[in-house]
């Protein structure tokens, strides 16, 4: 079974069947000749972390887990976990024998994957306008992607003058769940009533 770029797309951007836009794909012929910059590593980060995550099943998330059933792109579960392991496989391979990796290179590409243009939803961007300077100049052929500013604290297993406020561990109403029960515990628990700033202050 070949694989896909569609694949990877349904898995890495965990498109969700209820999101308010209807991007459109299209095939597309060719990729620019050349060679990428070279962000392999982070590359297979994202597809290993995304190949865990769907192994958790439909039933852990059901909103995000759904095996590229969304009425844009229909991708079978096991194409895309082919596509993700086959990622880290050519990243590895190249690193072992000390070459470039030929996910940067267009030509492999274009063997090893179909291509397909994402297409802006020109229609609900329209209705989500006003207001909205960057929507309201979208141009035609260009995607307005949502980036996401996580902040990286530094922090010290003891309490040190540099970290007053170290954290020691798990909190006790937590220490020993497995994290999904953790998690599904919500507000109920430590973690989630509190952010950085609410502790730091």
């Amino acid at each position: 079974m070949p694989l896909t770029f569609r694949g990877a797309l349904a898995a890495l951007l965990l498109c969700s069947a209820a999101a308010s836009a209807a991007p459109s794909f299209r095939p597309a012929q060719t990729l620019p000749p050349g060679q990428w910059p070279d962000h392999t590593g982070a590359l297979c980060d994202v597809a290993a972390a995304t190949a865990d995550y769907l192994a958790q099943g439909n039933t852990y998330d059901p909103a995000v887990i759904h095996g590229g059933t969304t009425p844009w792109l229909q991708t079978p579960p096991e194409r895309i976990r082919a596509t993700l392991e086959f990622v880290c496989a050519v990243a590895a391979e190249d690193a072992r024998l000390g070459r470039s990796s030929r996910l940067t290179d267009p030509a492999f590409l274009q063997r090893h994957f179909e291509l397909l243009r994402w297409q802006p939803d020109r229609a609900r961007a329209a209705q989500l306008a006003s207001g909205k300077p960057l929507l309201q100049n979208l141009p035609a052929e260009r995607l307005l992607l949502t980036k996401y500013y996580v902040r990286v604290a530094s922090g010290s297993e003891a309490q040190t003058a540099a970290t007053p406020h170290a954290l020691y561990g798990l909190p006790h109403d937590e220490a020993r769940l497995p994290l999904a029960e953790a998690d599904a515990l919500g507000t109920a628990i430590t973690r989630f009533q509190f952010g950085k700033q609410a502790i730091v202050a």
